[in-house]
């Protein structure tokens, strides 16, 4: 994967570009999208700036055709960006009107910002949001035996605001219990899967999860060639289980835009939970493989469709930052 000479993760509100053009502000701000998190760290996005708006496209050169063939996480992926754009937009004071889905001869483009000259505001979009897009980190290592308190749980929900997207946040050990068993079941169905195994190989091979070159490689071989079904399986709902609460987004459909939208909704969520030293993983195997997805689907009714399953607690570290593609590689030129 290419890199930028200079580290994304370091990026300073004080260099924005104040007296620059609007084109160069707008470019700037795209720099806090592509620190969301996304499916496989695939960063399946491409940004358009120009003509008073900032186009967001899907990137389906990095899809997930195995682990992800409806492009649920590839969406909620791209929420996750456009909500980082959005609040990057009203902290630097820049209005702007979002259109999801638009009609156009470009099937790419998941959602249009036109800027406008009122500063938007939202009460979802405090100031420490902002300040935790760069120090937001995925960890998926064990989590410490520590409770998350009620009034923290609803600060988390109230990043909710979406009467078409529900927010399960819960320490219920009897729920997380049946969800390790769906989650062992996961595993072992999609491990045993060459297909799934050789995706999985090419995102480790290709340096999406960061570590040095070497391991990369070694990692890539063992799951396109030796299988690592026992290993995960065993792993993964151990890491559950060590995770003092279990969260679940779901939607009224599994719509396009609903699945954007849940994508924001997440995104809201980890920074939030960033802002107050909590971590956060997305758990996608578990909707993955249909058979597993009816079961975890039965659980869950009440909620709505399962978008986005994940877990919530404190950890030793906060996690390591992973690789990002380069500003250049995610602009489309404009015409």
């Amino acid at each position: 994967m290419a890199t930028s000479s200079a580290d994304p993760w370091e990026l300073r509100e004080t260099d924005y570009p104040a007296r620059g053009s609007r084109n160069d502000k707008l470019r700037f701000l795209v720099r806090y999208a592509i620190l969301a998190p996304s499916n496989r760290n695939s960063q399946p996005w491409r940004f358009k700036v120009g003509r008073g708006r900032i186009s967001l496209h899907a990137d389906i050169s990095r899809w997930q055709r195995i682990a992800d063939p409806h492009c649920r996480e590839l969406r909620i992926s791209l929420g996750c960006a456009l909500e980082n754009l959005l609040i990057a937009l009203e902290h630097f004071g820049f209005g702007y009107h979002v259109t999801y889905c638009p009609v156009t001869a470009d099937s790419s483009i998941a959602a249009q910002i036109a800027i406008v000259d009122e500063c938007v505001t939202s009460p979802l979009h405090p100031a420490s949001m902002f300040k935790a897009i760069v120090r937001r980190r995925t960890n998926h290592g064990r989590y410490q035996d520590r409770a998350v308190t009620a009034t923290v749980l609803r600060k988390l929900m109230d990043c909710n605001a979406d009467d078409d997207l529900a927010l399960l946040l819960t320490h219920d050990a009897e729920t997380k219990q049946l969800v390790d068993k769906l989650m062992l079941w996961s595993d072992a169905l999609t491990l045993s899967n060459p297909e799934y195994r050789e995706e999985l190989a090419a995102s480790i091979g290709g340096g999406n999860f960061g570590g040095p070159w070497l391991l990369s490689v070694a990692q890539e071989f063992a799951v396109a060639h030796l299988g690592v079904r026992g290993t995960v399986a065993r792993g993964t709902p151990k890491a559950l289980k060590s995770s003092p609460v279990f969260g679940l987004i779901s939607g009224v459909s599994a719509g396009e835009e609903v699945q954007i939208r849940a994508g924001q909704l997440l995104e809201r969520v980890y920074l939030a939970a960033t802002s107050r030293g909590l971590c956060l993983q997305p758990v996608s195997q578990l909707l993955e493989v249909t058979k597993v997805k009816t079961q975890f689907a039965k659980l869950f009714r009440a909620g709505g469709v399962p978008l986005l399953p994940f877990r919530l607690g404190y950890a030793d570290s906060p996690g390591r930052p992973t690789p990002r593609r380069p500003l250049e590689d995610v602009l489309r030129a404009t015409h």
